[in-house]
């Protein structure tokens, strides 16, 4: 399928913990990268997509394959927190 966006691979990554509900400031942390460049990355990513929100970027992205639900970091570490977890629930 042709990507109709041209996200380059440091945008990309930026949206996958954005993705997996961590804020701009946190991604760049775990990405190892300044604020400020992941700042021009997500005032790139919402100009390319013309949407007001980084999380909407990151969820249209996934949707049209830029990256997958697996190569997602999400912010919750601890599989009962999240809704659709396998792991058995406590009580």
């Amino acid at each position: 399928m042709r990507k109709p966006f041209h996200l380059r691979d440091s945008e990309i990554r930026l949206l996958k913990p954005i993705a997996g509900g961590h804020t701009q400031q946190e991604a760049a942390k775990l990405l190892g990268i300044s604020e400020s460049t992941a700042s021009t990355h997500a005032d790139n990513i919402r100009a390319q997509m013309n949407l007001p929100k980084l999380e909407a970027a990151a969820a249209l992205a996934m949707v049209m394959g830029y990256f997958s639900v697996h190569d997602v970091i999400f912010k919750f570490k601890d599989p009962n927190l999240l809704p659709w977890s396998e792991y058995p629930r406590k009580p």
